[in-house]
């Protein structure tokens, strides 16, 4: 049912139960009265648009079916006043209702937000350490083979990894929601240093059986600071890498546009559903929240990268198809204050 059909059918019922009330008491002194109910039923269950029709279809009703036809002689000041107040205080209803309303289901979807990150935290710490609490069981043991240690060992240093960039993504967040993340800027030589990065990702796209591309032009050197601009990249990589699917492709394409630094990674695969793609950036949130999603993360990567490219006091964009894969565009001036 329409949000307006919703605003008639409660003006509607409020009509039938005042005439029956009228059968017993006159209800021309408070005819207004009753129709401030179908106002906030309207303004808490659908929107304010049509909260904002159900106080005008209520003036209506109160004039034509409870006091003109009880007015011995109407005029027009005895109308226009009372219903005039009326629109007024019904108007001032449904905005303060509808904005109850909206504060009441925004905390809920906090409160649904921060339960799902709770969640995803407590699995993404568990999986690691249970990893490194079973190999140290096994080294322990002393029966493990040479071939074996040295597949423990290399187990336990990926989770003690896997866990502190898992913190560090967290003190970061921290950090821009509290606004101490801050920049180190030098002049940079930005060519080399993505180089560095895309072959740092080049064995995790390789273990999926992914083909990593990348085209750097000769941008010359930037004010920048370069570890943020590292986690940025490695950022936006790690996310593709994540969501391609075996035999697909990942480019990065960093070039000067207008003087910016412009960097492009793009992925072949499924894309981002589109009713989430306003949503990519926002911290906890990720397209599948479940536990039984098949990729891991807490959703906090990109966010992250919004965080440092507004700080260079660029901007970060996102785009897909569905069944096309998705590209994600940084650009970032030449010379431009950091934002806090």
């Amino acid at each position: 049912m329409s949000s307006y059909g919703i605003a008639g059918i409660s003006v509607a019922v409020t009509i039938v139960v005042g005439l029956a009330i009228q059968q017993f008491t006159p209800t021309n002194p408070i005819a207004f009265l009753l129709f401030v109910p179908p106002i906030l039923v309207t303004a808490m269950w659908t929107d304010l648009r049509a909260s904002l029709v159900a106080t005008l279809m209520g003036g209506l009703a109160a004039e034509f079916f409870f006091r003109l036809p009880y007015l011995a002689f109407p005029r027009a000041s005895d109308e226009v006043v009372p219903l005039s107040l009326y629109l007024v205080i019904g108007a001032g209803i449904s905005v303060l209702a509808h904005r109850l309303a909206k504060a009441r289901a925004d905390a809920q979807a906090a409160n649904h937000l921060k339960d799902e990150f709770l969640a995803s935290l407590s699995h993404e710490l568990r999986t690691p350490l249970n990893a490194l609490l079973g190999w140290i069981q096994l080294l322990r043991s002393g029966q493990l083979s040479e071939v074996k240690r040295a597949r423990a060992l290399d187990a336990i240093e990926r989770s003690a990894e896997l866990q502190f960039r898992l913190i560090a993504d967290l003190l970061d967040e921290s950090a821009a929601m509290t606004g101490k993340l801050r920049l180190t800027r030098e002049t940079v030589d930005v060519a080399p240093l993505i180089e560095g990065v895309v072959e740092s990702m080049r064995a995790a796209a390789e273990d999926k059986g992914l083909e990593l591309h990348a085209t750097i032009s000769q941008v010359g050197t930037r004010n920048l600071d370069p570890s943020r601009l590292q986690q940025i990249v490695a950022n936006l990589l790690s996310n593709a890498v994540k969501f391609t699917p075996s035999g697909g492709r990942v480019d990065t394409v960093v070039s000067d546009v207008a003087g910016d630094l412009c960097i492009v990674v793009a992925n072949t695969g499924p894309g981002i559903p589109p009713d989430f793609l306003p949503f990519v950036f926002d911290r906890f949130r990720q397209a599948d929240a479940s536990p039984t999603r098949e990729q891991a993360g807490l959703g906090l990567g990109l966010a992250i990268v919004r965080h440092l490219v507004e700080l260079h006091g660029g901007t970060v964009e996102a785009s897909s198809t569905p069944g096309e894969g998705a590209t994600f565009t940084v650009r970032l001036p030449a010379s431009a204050p950091s934002r806090s």
